[in-house]
C-alpha cells in the first residue's frame, strides 16, 4: 500500500477553485449554521466528473487516506474531536470545508452538515468530531495537482489546529485563512510528504523554479529531504495560487517574485488575495522551526519564524495578511 501511494503522489499534479468569505460561519457549532470554513472564497463553479480531469478517483481517495492516517493519531493526541476527513470524489463542488459537528440534536434538520452523522458512534451515543470534507469538483479542476490536494487538506486541518491568531482571537475555534495556509506549508505539508518519503527524489525531477529550488537549498541544504518538502510545498502553493488568480482573469502574473507588498493595519481574518496567499505558502515552507513545535493558540511566536529570532527570520507570515502584535512598551 506505501509503494502505491508513494507513486501516485510522485505523479504531481494541480488544483483550480474560488469562492470569497471574510467570517466562516460555525456550521457545526450548536444552533449555528452555514457553509463553515471554506479554502476558496464563496464560488459557483462546479466540475462533474469527467475523463479529462488530471486526478483520477483513486489518486484522490489515496493521497486523502494518508492524509488522515498521519493526522488522526494527531488530533487525539491534541485533545481535540476526533478527526473525519471525507473524501466526496462524486460532489463536483470547487471547495472544501472544516467545521466541527457537536450537537447531535441538529442531525437531520434544514441546513446542518450531514457529514455530522458520523457522531453517532453507537445507538444513542454520540461523540463530537472535527470535519474536513474534500470535494472532487475542486480535484478535478484543470490546475489541480496532487501535491496541492495535500495543501487543501492541510489547510482545512488548520482551522481546527493551526493556533493564534484565530477569528476573532477566539480561543476554540477557527484559526484564520492566512493562519490556515501558514501552516499548512509550516507544519502539516511537512509531515504528510515525510510520510510519503523521496522527497529528494521528486525534487531532482519536478519543474521547480530557481527562487524557490534556491530559497529552499540555502535553508534545507543540497538534495535534502527538507529541502525536498519546501520545494514540493511551494510548488503545490503556486498551484492553488494561481487557481484563485484564474478566478479574475489570467493567473500568469502570480509568482514567486511578485510579492504582495500590501501592509495591513490589523490582522486580516478572510481570504487573502491570490499572491498574498502563494507569498504565505512560501514563508511556511522556507521557516526553519520545526513542524514538531506546534503553533500557540495564544503566542504569534511560538511555532513561528519570526523577528528577533535570528536564523528564523526568513519564513516570516506575510504582512499582507498579518498584524504582528505590538511589544509591551513600545
Amino acid at each position: 500500500m506505501k509503494s502505491i501511494l508513494l507513486g501516485l503522489l510522485l505523479l504531481g499534479i494541480n488544483i483550480h477553485s474560488a469562492k470569497p468569505v471574510d467570517k466562516p460561519a460555525l456550521i457545526a457549532q450548536a444552533h449555528v449554521h452555514g457553509p463553515g470554513c471554506g479554502f476558496f472564497p464563496a464560488n459557483k463553479l462546479r466540475i462533474p466528473i469527467r475523463p479529462t480531469g488530471q486526478m483520477n478517483e483513486l489518486q484522490f481517495k489515496h493521497v486523502l487516506q494518508v492524509v488522515a492516517q498521519v493526522y488522526e493519531p494527531i488530533f487525539r493526541q491534541n485533545g481535540r474531536p476526533k478527526l473525519a476527513l471525507f473524501p466526496r470524489w462524486t460532489d463536483d463542488t470547487v471547495n472544501a470545508y472544516a467545521f466541527i459537528c457537536n450537537d447531535p440534536k441538529l442531525i437531520g434538520t434544514a441546513n446542518y452538515p450531514p457529514e455530522c452523522a458520523r457522531m453517532q458512534t453507537s445507538p444513542g451515543v454520540f461523540t463530537p468530531i472535527s470535519v474536513v470534507s474534500m470535494f472532487g469538483g475542486l480535484a478535478r479542476h484543470p490546475l489541480m495537482t496532487q501535491e496541492g490536494l495535500v495543501l487543501v487538506a492541510c489547510h482545512e486541518i488548520g482551522h481546527h489546529l493551526a493556533g493564534y491568531p484565530r477569528y476573532g482571537n477566539n480561543a476554540q475555534w477557527a484559526a484564520t485563512e492566512g493562519q490556515s495556509d501558514y501552516f499548512a506549508t509550516a507544519k502539516c505539508a511537512r509531515k504528510i510528504f515525510k510520510a510519503i518519503g523521496n522527497n529528494a527524489l521528486w525534487a531532482q525531477r519536478a519543474a521547480v523554479t530557481f527562487e524557490v529550488r534556491n530559497a529552499c537549498v540555502n535553508n534545507f541544504g543540497v538534495n535534502s529531504e527538507a529541502a525536498g518538502i519546501c520545494m514540493r510545498s511551494a510548488m503545490a502553493g503556486l498551484a492553488l495560487a494561481r487557481t484563485l488568480g484564474s478566478l479574475k482573469g489570467d493567473p500568469k502574473g502570480i509568482n514567486f517574485p511578485n510579492v504582495d507588498k500590501t501592509v495591513v493595519t490589523s490582522t486580516f481574518e478572510g481570504h487573502p488575495a491570490a499572491q498574498c496567499r502563494l507569498d504565505t505558502y512560501v514563508a511556511g515552507a522556507v521557516c526553519r522551526v520545526s513542524e514538531t513545535k506546534d503553533f500557540s493558540p495564544t503566542d504569534p511566536r511560538t511555532g513561528a519564524c519570526g523577528v528577533g529570532k535570528a536564523a528564523e527570520t526568513t519564513g516570516m507570515r506575510p504582512r499582507c495578511w498579518y498584524r504582528p502584535p505590538t511589544p509591551m512598551g513600545s
